[in-house]
């Protein structure tokens, strides 16, 4: 396993969309690594107010229906854009992983080129 690289450890919004909209929950200690071929993105939902926790209930109820996660934070734009090229053919394919309270939820994801409004994780099935 590669060494892990912190992307940011305090507080960034994190964007689940699903087929009828969006919702935004802040996360934690947002990391980047490589385990078994795969690039995984990890973090920790945390969400700020009683609406964000009522949308992570929500999404983390039905997290099948996830259609694709948009991060814009620059720092973490930044960190992940550079450690995805200095480990460039050591892994085959990438995931998210968030916990919310006391369980991990993993998205195996395809990660967009960066546009305009951030970088786009589509969600594979």
């Amino acid at each position: 396993m590669t060494v892990s690289v912190d992307l940011r450890i305090g507080t960034t919004p994190f964007e689940f969309w699903r087929e009828f909209g969006e919702d935004q929950i802040n996360v934690i200690n947002s990391k980047v690594f490589v385990e078994s071929k795969k690039l995984v993105l990890s973090c920790v939902a945390k969400p700020v107010d009683s609406n964000q926790l009522s949308d992570a209930k929500s999404i983390f109820r039905n997290p099948d229906q996830v259609t694709q996660i948009v991060v814009t934070d620059e720092r973490i734009l930044e960190r992940f854009a550079r450690y995805v090229k200095n480990h460039r053919g050591e892994f085959e394919s990438c995931k998210l992983a968030i916990t919310f309270g006391n369980q991990q939820y993993q998205y195996p994801v395809k990660v967009s080129k960066r546009e305009l409004g951030g970088m786009v994780m589509l969600v594979q099935t």
